[in-house]
């Protein structure tokens, strides 16, 4: 059970009550709730509140999204409901940390979660005003002019639907609560959700999705989706990993990982409030897949695939469509640059993963720092690598992301290019992959650095890229392959040396 639930009474009961653990007798069923809090939430337990809600709070005092889910526990028997809002101390940051840290226990453990997935606040509630006609199925009926050569209005098929079709994209997510961040660990993490939409009822559980107007769940599946196939995934390998073979494991081990990215990479178009709350808001479901894996996370990242990890990008330019940050990385540090939870911006992997005999790396890592609160918050990290680090010199034109004098293209993490500004004759790049494969030939990963400004003699992340080296089709020219080839003279050349990236 949480610390703290809410004890919602009888359905007469005209008030509701906070309950500590002490208070409560033995383990008992308690619903969680997923809600926007909006910009300006009022109704929140505090220090100078928790007495006040330990001896009563009036439903009608209450935000119309917290009277709706008690109204909705205690029409399913329900004696408890967990909300954040309402069961962490929000001023004081020991008991934040602390209940951050045991989220993802708060909601597996929960019987069901209750989602306010079309309310922009506490204010708008789970329900909204429909015409029940619009959802009402239509039969259909068809006959066939003739049966075995004779005249019949004998009925042959029979339809129903309805013309409002409403699909869960839509529904669901496109809905407010689902462009939170913190969503994502709560919808992974509950055993159930019953989403409160505009129009109707959604229940989404490990087996699919279904609604009001499918009750049986015909239509709507969740399978294909990152935060399912991850479930499942690792729930397999937890569960059958003494019986596979090696090739097996090995197999269900990287799709598990490519699922990983996958939600890591939708997890990052997600709203965060809090800049900090970036890795704690996913510690949860990390939690999980470190639980089923055995393999440890390190700011957001494979400990065991690290190098490969360091191989992210970001998902978009922004520069002509206004949607980049205009700044990627928080003023609040949040995470190293080498993470890609140090950038506010969407994220994707760079080259998708193959056969590991496929790759080559070209780095060492000597050392790995990492401190960080239980609750997934980080406090510091760093990496010491062995590399070999190839000064570069900016485009010749502005508009050109190809770096001198090898051509280098790149993907800065800061699309402005703020902060390589004043230190262009500083910017090295360090490869840290090569991939071969056949037909196609060579391709480098690596990542673009500078001197770092917050600590003497470190280094800081600015950019990625990836780029052939030995292709040899028709479209690649010579003067492609005399830069190819001087970049890896270029590599050879330079003096191997231990870094600290932060």
């Amino acid at each position: 059970m949480p610390t703290r639930v809410i004890d919602v009474g009888r359905s007469e009961d005209s008030a509701i009550r906070l309950l500590e653990a002490k208070d409560r007798i033995g383990s008992t069923p308690y619903i969680a709730l997923s809600h926007c809090w909006g910009n300006s939430p009022t109704f929140k337990l505090t220090r100078a509140t928790v007495v006040a809600f330990k001896a009563g709070i009036f439903c009608k005092d209450l935000p119309k999204t917290f009277q709706d889910a008690v109204h909705v526990t205690r029409k399913m028997a329900i004696r408890y409901l967990w909300i954040d809002s309402l069961c962490i101390i929000q001023d004081d940051t020991a008991d934040w940390q602390t209940e951050a840290a045991h989220m993802q226990d708060v909601y597996s453990q929960a019987i069901c979660c209750i989602a306010a997935t079309a309310a922009k606040d506490s204010a708008t509630g789970l329900f909204f005003d429909r015409d029940p006609h619009d959802l009402t199925p239509i039969r259909v009926e068809t006959t066939r002019a003739m049966v075995a050569g004779q005249k019949t209005n004998q009925v042959s098929k029979a339809y129903l639907g309805t013309f409002d079709v409403i699909t869960d994209w839509v529904a669901i997510k496109a809905a407010p609560l689902n462009q939170r961040a913190w969503v994502a660990q709560e919808r992974y993490l509950s055993a159930g959700t019953i989403h409160f939409t505009q129009k109707i009822v959604f229940w989404e559980c490990d087996e699919g999705l279904t609604s009001e107007q499918d009750p049986k769940g015909g239509h709507v599946s969740v399978s294909k989706e990152p935060k399912a196939q991850l479930k499942w995934l690792a729930h397999e390998y937890k569960t059958q990993n003494y019986a596979m073979s090696q090739s097996t494991a090995e197999a269900i081990l990287s799709k598990i990982y490519t699922s990983w990215s996958d939600f890591r990479a939708a997890y990052s178009t997600y709203h965060m409030t809090k800049d900090e709350d970036i890795l704690v808001a996913l510690n949860g479901v990390a939690r999980k897949v470190v639980e089923a894996t055995n393999i440890a996370l390190v700011a957001g990242m494979w400990r065991s695939l690290l190098i490969e990890e360091m191989c992210w990008q970001r998902a978009h330019d922004g520069s002509d469509s206004g949607s980049a940050n205009i700044v990627p990385r928080p003023p609040v540090w949040r995470a190293p640059t080498w993470s890609w939870a140090s950038i506010k911006d969407p994220v994707i992997r760079g080259i998708t993963r193959q056969m590991p005999e496929h790759f080559k790396e070209l780095v060492v890592i000597e050392d790995l720092f990492v401190d960080q609160k239980p609750s997934g918050q980080l406090i510091a990290a760093s990496i010491r690598l062995q590399c070999r680090p190839i000064p570069l010199e900016p485009p010749k034109s502005p508009r050109s992301n190809f770096w001198e004098p090898y051509d280098i293209p790149v993907v800065l993490d800061d699309w402005t290019g703020s902060q390589i500004k004043n230190l262009t004759n500083k910017v090295s790049l360090i490869m840290l992959r090569y991939r071969y494969h056949e037909p196609y030939g060579g391709l480098i990963q690596g990542i673009f650095t500078i001197p770092s400004l917050m600590k003497v003699g470190s280094f800081e992340r600015v950019g990625y890229c990836e780029f052939s080296v030995d292709w040899d089709n028709e479209k690649t020219t010579s003067a492609t392959k005399q830069e190819r080839a001087a970049i890896i003279e270029a590599y050879h050349k330079t003096e191997e040396t231990v870094i600290e990236l932060i």
